[in-house]
């Protein structure tokens, strides 16, 4: 389970691409329930064959509106690193001497771990002023998933003064066998974060994707996902879908690049969203199934052309509904808005690559209960609690599973989630979050 604090935009402020309340996403996988403003993710056991357990998903809201150079990294004998996502985070200077024009960068990337694959041991960055950072060895790398571990690389540049700035990651090669682009493993990986060097804006913080850019799909099933965007300045997001990028200059020889080298970037070779109907099984075709809001409003035209698409005001993106087995790519752009006298204005914004593997399973989703959404005053403590019912292990012949409620989210910490029973078939956690103005 999954708490993501995000925010939900008002229609007024949708149109200047902002947001308003702070929203808990409640995102149900049978792996995760999510709160709104906190993601709740559920996990339970679901077997997939040749991938070990895996889970199915569901999302439901609960409203809480509260007042390079790349140095280079010289070209690896294999000539691939097999980076499956990942996205840069950017933060003002928070030391005592505030520095406006110096930026704090945290690097987060997705390897596929299988084996034979090229490490990612270093990493460069390009500033996007005619600078990159040194050669900087991972922070760390962990595991998260079968054949994927997650590497973190801080960087922090200070820059010549005021202005836009684009700060930005390549590396050779992306996964192959990506299902919605063209020989994928012969493809740069490209991402980048927008900055704006303003001493007016203070130390600002740029978004905080906190969802795993990895995620799972079944065939047949709603796909749902939120980034679990986080602004801690409270600033507004809108988000929008983004093809994937690859470098239009990367040599792919081991002649380092000029140091004053900054980045330009291309749609990958072959890309398409992956509800194409290029993707389909013969002789069906990918359409959409039932999908039903909380109060059993059904929201999909069953039958037609299938959708993937992504909400510009919660960020939620809804593939109703894969049907080709695989592992499929798209980025996504999160942007950052700030209110003056004149209005909005954009200060920045970030571009993520995430991935997408559709696995061929029968185990349908739990099922989910949340509190109603619910207007909060500052000062007060909100405590709720969330339910999720296996349906598959409901049955007196139905296999145990287990279901397991994480979370990620703006509020956490201070705010916790505390789940007091898995189940089967009942699992329950509890939110707890004492507000603050």
């Amino acid at each position: 389970m999954r708490i993501i604090l995000q925010r939900y935009a008002t229609d007024e402020a949708a149109q200047h691409h902002s947001l308003s309340p702070a929203v808990i996403n409640a995102h149900l996988d049978k792996e995760a329930a999510a709160l709104v403003g906190a993601v709740v993710e559920v996990d339970t056991a679901l077997n997939v064959p040749g991938l070990g357990q895996w889970v199915g998903r569901r999302q439901v809201w609960l409203l809480v509106m509260l007042l390079a150079g790349l140095s280079w990294l010289l070209p690896r004998a294999a000539h691939a690193t097999h980076l499956r996502a990942g996205d840069i985070q950017a933060k003002v200077d928070t030391t005592p001497t505030h520095n406006p024009n110096r930026i704090f960068f945290k690097l987060t990337l997705y390897r596929d771990s299988s084996p034979g694959n090229a490490e990612q041991k270093e990493a460069t960055l390009f500033f996007g002023d005619g600078k990159r950072s040194d050669i900087i060895p991972q922070t760390s790398e962990v595991t998260i998933a079968p054949q994927t571990t997650r590497i973190i690389f801080y960087f922090e540049h200070t820059y010549p003064g005021s202005g836009n700035y684009i700060a930005s990651f390549i590396e050779a090669n992306r996964p192959r066998g990506v299902v919605n682009m063209t020989a994928s493993d012969t493809q740069t990986f490209y991402l980048s974060t927008t900055i704006t060097i303003d001493p007016g804006l203070g130390a600002n913080h740029l978004p905080v994707l906190r969802a795993p850019a990895i995620d799972r799909a079944a065939v047949g099933q709603v796909f749902l996902h939120n980034p679990a965007a986080y602004d801690a300045d409270g600033d507004s997001l809108a988000f929008r879908r983004m093809y994937s990028q690859r470098s239009l200059t990367y040599p792919g020889t081991v002649t380092a690049l000029p140091a004053n080298y900054t980045p330009d970037h291309v749609i990958c070779d072959g890309f398409r969203y992956p509800n194409n109907q290029a993707y389909n099984v013969p002789p069906q075709r990918p359409v959409q199934v039932s999908f039903k809001d909380n109060n059993g409003v059904e929201l999909a035209q069953i039958g037609d052309t299938a959708i993937f698409q992504m909400n510009a005001r919660t960020g939620q993106i809804v593939w109703n509904a894969p049907l080709r087995v695989g592992t499929y790519n798209v980025a996504l752009i999160v942007e950052e808005w700030r209110k003056n006298a004149l209005g909005y204005i954009k200060i920045g914004e970030v571009l993520r690559d995430m991935q997408i593997i559709v696995v061929a399973a029968v185990n349908v989703r739990p099922t989910i209960t949340i509190p109603q959404d619910t207007c909060v005053v500052a000062g007060t403590v909100l405590s709720k609690s969330v339910t999720a019912v296996d349906v598959d292990g409901s049955g007196p012949n139905s296999p145990a599973t287990a279901v397991q409620l994480t979370a990620y989210g703006g509020p956490l910490p201070p705010a916790t989630f505390t789940q007091s029973t898995q189940g089967p078939p009942r699992a329950v956690g509890r939110f707890r979050w004492a507000t603050q103005c």
